[in-house]
């Protein structure tokens, strides 16, 4: 597409967004943007009207690279999250004063810091991406094969049943 566009003087950037939807409402979204500078120098305002920051990662397509291995990251952080969570339930932790001191250590990590405010119902779409990208790049993916499937049992319910 970039190549039938450029004889045309059109440019064609990938410009996938991350932080969530709560980010969006607020215009305060993350732009990873991929393409040819010359594009995104003259596409910026634009995304900066709806993005805290835009970030240039190289040629059209790293935009949607860099958001897939975000997500991949972030589904890992929630599958961990929740499954540590669930244990220090039953044993009988104080979940939100837990969640608030792991903000402060080394287990602090972006989704534990919204824990029960993410819907989680793009996991399974994002992860199937990933590992999709993974098996066609021949690169093993056991541990994202694995939060995939774990991301399919968990919900925004069960997140916040873990705070009550």
């Amino acid at each position: 597409m970039e190549a039938l566009a450029a004889t045309k003087g059109i440019g064609v950037l990938d410009c996938p967004v991350v932080l969530g939807q709560e980010a969006a409402n607020n215009g305060t979204v993350t732009s990873y943007v991929g393409g040819a500078e010359q594009w995104v120098e003259r596409a910026r305002p634009v995304l900066a009207a709806y993005s805290a920051q835009v970030l240039h990662l190289g040629p059209v397509g790293t935009g949607q690279i860099a958001k897939t291995i975000n997500n991949m990251l972030l589904w890992a952080c929630m599958a961990a999250n929740f499954e540590a969570l669930t244990l220090a339930k039953q044993l009988g932790a104080d979940i939100p004063r837990l969640v608030a001191a792991l903000g402060r250590g080394s287990g602090a990590n972006w989704s534990l810091s919204r824990w029960g405010k993410s819907t989680g119902k793009w996991a399974e779409k994002d992860m199937d991406v990933a590992l999709e990208l993974a098996q066609d790049a021949k690169v093993p993916a056991p541990l994202g094969a694995l939060v995939d499937q774990l991301m399919k049992q968990i919900n925004q319910d069960k997140m916040k049943a873990l705070l009550g």
